[in-house]
């Protein structure tokens, strides 16, 4: 007895200290910014989640609402555990694509605007899919010591063992494991997602585990999502599916214990995440590290990507992203030498387009005052006069396209209540000629023109998969060309009878391309790596592409009589089961036993929810001059984010005061 207490005092006083060392790294919690205050506030109530929205926003939060509620009632899904019920929180007017889930306070915060490479399934979907697998995982470690210490110090508690044992690669590759096997798609049926890692050991370039966790100043080193997910998916295929949550739990019953995580891991499969790593990289491709030649290495200094966009005459128009500089367009002649026409700035690389002289791109314009708040301008360079100029707007547009006379652009209009259309602008106006609604429930992906002017192309995308669609302007409608599809496709190029896209063939990325006459689907290339971004020259007949090496992405053209046109049958289906690497699992959306119901919508009232006190602790902690005080700590940050409160009693020992 005396020899359980004494370990037990040991435990309290080494994790108490990791507390005080942690506030000491840690000036303050995390704050993502505000909303614009004139925003009137509605939710929805369940017994899973809390999802407040913009009023007027109805239907969207009514989508997330049933999106997050099928995921968190998914038994299987949350590992059967009985979890709190979750604040969300959506930001519908921004730019940027993406969710986080905090802790300290708990909360789950979505940009609702989905970007213009979706998967096929629907954002909403995505994001509960993926997010809400980390609302899991911190709930994971709520179990022996560690409970504990949450009554003593609040949500703060599963913060810091969190932070202290669970490595970055587990928190991410985990959620996109989660995000892949409960639906028909996720980065890991994705080969566009591993990519640069699947590059990396078929050349036998083995990193070992610190540096492919933590990076390298030295040579180009895949995320840790890439690195999270592979590890995952072999580990749970081989050991099953709750294999790392038991390093989760030797964490959460002994946060004191250095590398809890990996000791877990360790004794329920024998071996380390390290070494896990080496078995998987030669599992993967049987490649020894003995045979890892030094020589091979591509240093970060000589990684470059040159994504193509289009032809000006007889030379091609890039985007160069170098490390350790900004995104510049050039120029590339015939005969290779490269020449700097613009430096973009602040847009967004997957929203330009080139055409004839004219090259269009997606500029971000933040709000000088409120954070979850942007518009996007159409930029305009002309190569001809070398000029850049901007159409203003309030709306959220990606992915403009000029048409063959250049007196038009089409581009996608992504709006607050998350529907997605394509609109029609008067080049010389600045005027909307023409909107153009995608169907309910899908989302219109790189619009582009036909050479008649009266027809644009694009993608649709949503839970029903992707297809190829096209518009005509004068009668507003939209004919679906393809069958859908699950296979990873994106971007599109194309002003004729054949549209050329980027997609996954034999589990590697390729360029593809659709004939609209023939109704037929071919491959065109059979790149080493993998081959990404088709642009066409229609003058010369070529395709120019990028190609990915160990250095990045390279340019490459080739003339249309040495493309492969490979016919390719049965590429517009819905099935892409056998591209998962691990077990498959009912499909979280088509569950029609799901325990969720739909509740109503009422106001959320900031008043009355300016208060949400989550941690504290029976110390007085200064985050700001790193000292430790007796006294007691008390903080509070409501979900809005415009009420932030650390308030409690100090006596300050060397002054012999209290305050």
């Amino acid at each position: 007895m005396a020899m359980y207490l004494k370990r037990l005092i040991f435990s309290v006083v080494i994790v108490l200290s990791l507390f005080f060392l942690h506030y000491q790294c840690e000036a303050q919690f995390f704050y993502g910014g505000e909303d614009p205050s004139d925003i009137q506030w509605r939710q929805i109530e369940t017994s899973y989640h809390r999802v407040v929205f913009p009023r007027g926003e109805e239907e969207l939060g009514k989508k997330y609402s049933e999106s997050l509620g099928k995921v968190l009632s998914n038994k299987y899904y949350t590992r059967n555990l009985e979890l709190p019920r979750l604040d969300v929180l959506l930001h519908t007017q921004t730019l940027t694509s993406n969710a986080w889930v905090s802790w300290a306070p708990a909360r789950m915060e979505i940009f609702t605007t989905p970007p213009q490479d979706l998967s096929a399934v629907s954002w909403p979907n995505y994001l509960a899919l993926h997010e809400s697998r980390h609302f899991v995982q911190i709930n994971s470690l709520n179990t022996g010591f560690t409970r504990g210490l949450s009554y003593f110090f609040g949500q703060q508690a599963h913060g810091l063992v969190l932070g202290l044992h669970l490595p970055l690669w587990f928190i991410e590759g985990d959620a996109v494991w989660a995000e892949s096997v409960f639906s028909h798609a996720g980065r890991l049926r994705d080969p566009f997602f591993f990519l640069q890692q699947n590059a990396q050991w078929s050349a036998g370039i083995h990193y070992s585990y610190d540096k492919s966790y933590f990076g390298s100043y030295r040579d180009f080193v895949p995320d840790r999502y890439v690195l999270g997910a592979r590890l995952i998916s072999n580990a749970n295929l081989k050991y099953g599916d709750d294999i790392f949550y038991k390093g989760l739990d030797r964490a959460a019953h002994q946060p004191w214990r250095p590398q809890a995580f990996t000791h877990g891991f360790k004794k329920s499969t024998g071996i380390t995440p390290s070494q896990h790593l080496k078995a998987s990289q030669l599992k993967e491709y049987a490649y020894s590290t003995k045979n890892y030649n030094k020589s091979s290495i591509f240093k970060i200094s000589e990684y470059t990507d040159f994504i193509p966009i289009g032809f000006i005459g007889n030379s091609i128009l890039c985007i160069r992203q170098k490390l350790g500089d900004i995104d510049r367009l050039i120029v590339i002649n015939s005969d290779g030498k490269q020449e700097i026409v613009f430096t973009p700035g602040y847009y967004l690389p997957e929203s330009v387009s080139t055409y004839d002289s004219i090259t269009l791109m997606i500029v971000k314009r933040p709000d000088v005052r409120w954070q979850h708040n942007a518009s996007s301008n159409i930029g305009i360079f002309s190569h001809d006069k070398k000029k850049y100029s901007e159409i203003k707007n309030q709306q959220v547009l990606f992915s403009p396209d000029v048409s063959p006379d250049k007196i038009k652009i089409a581009s996608v209009n992504i709006m607050k209540d998350g529907i997605s259309a394509l609109n029609i602008i008067d080049l010389s106006t600045n005027q909307i000629l023409t909107t153009i609604d995608a169907p309910v429930d899908e989302i219109i992906e790189c619009p582009r023109w036909q050479m008649n002017k009266q027809q644009i192309v694009f993608w649709l995308a949503g839970d029903k998969g992707k297809a190829l669609a096209m518009a005509d302007i004068k009668q507003k409608t939209i004919q679906q060309l393809t069958n859908y599809t699950f296979n990873p496709v994106y971007r599109l190029f194309g002003k004729g009878d054949t549209i050329f896209f980027s997609g996954a063939y034999y589990q590697k990325p390729q360029i593809m391309a659709y004939s609209l006459s023939s109704q037929k689907t071919y491959c065109l290339t059979r790149a080493h790596y993998g081959a990404d971004y088709p642009v066409w020259d229609s003058q010369r007949n070529r395709l120019a592409y990028a190609n990915y090496t160990l250095n990045g992405f390279r340019l490459k053209i080739i003339p249309s009589d040495s493309l492969l046109w490979e016919e390719v049958t049965g590429y517009w289906v819905r099935d892409n089961r056998h591209s998962l690497p691990c077990s498959d699992y009912t499909y979280t959306f088509s569950n029609e036993e799901s325990s969720y119901t739909q509740a109503e919508i009422t106001s959320y009232k900031k008043s009355s929810h300016l208060f949400n006190f989550h941690s504290y602790g029976p110390v007085s902690i200064s985050p700001d001059d790193a000292t430790v005080n007796p006294g007691f700590t008390l903080m509070s940050q409501n979900l809005l984010s415009t009420s932030i409160f650390r308030g409690g009693y100090e006596y300050l020992l060397q002054e012999e005061t209290h305050q």
